[in-house]
């Protein structure tokens, strides 16, 4: 198992042994639900057992096992703070661009939907160009 190009080690069995948050687990359960990515990664962060606690969230594991890179683009671009791991599990799992309902590769980091080429391309609702208007000689960005 790796964790951002690192080898992650073997915290849930430092989890299981100490078994400190083990009579609140319920409870933390419930409220790591509603935490969001940052604070949930910054939690992380904080000890190899947190690691262990955050880790074993099903959602968010998934995301850090499979979809890393997108993790990373929410982080770096501040993003993170406002999705739940929930709601970027959700989108990942879904196939489906929200414009069209063809297949969408693209996740939006501002709205957490999927999107394909086209619709991002000649959406009103993006700011994104295409590369004839980019490489028009009058084009004004």
């Amino acid at each position: 198992m790796t964790d951002f190009g690192h080898t992650m080690r073997k915290t849930l069995l430092l989890f299981l042994t100490l078994g400190f948050y083990k009579p609140f687990r319920p409870k933390l359960y419930l409220n790591f639900k509603k935490l969001d990515l940052q604070c949930l990664t910054d939690f992380r962060a904080v000890s190899w057992c947190d690691h262990a606690l955050v880790d074993s969230i099903p959602p968010y594991n998934a995301i850090v096992q499979h979809f890393s890179d997108e993790l990373r683009a929410l982080l770096s671009a501040h993003m993170a703070v406002h999705f739940t791991a929930q709601d970027i599990f959700e989108t990942i799992c879904t196939q489906a661009c929200v414009g069209c309902g063809e297949f969408g590769p693209l996740l939006d980091m501002f709205t957490a939907h999927r999107y394909c080429n086209p619709c991002v391309a000649y959406s009103d609702n993006s700011l994104s160009m295409t590369s004839d208007v980019i490489e028009h000689p009058g084009a004004i960005l």
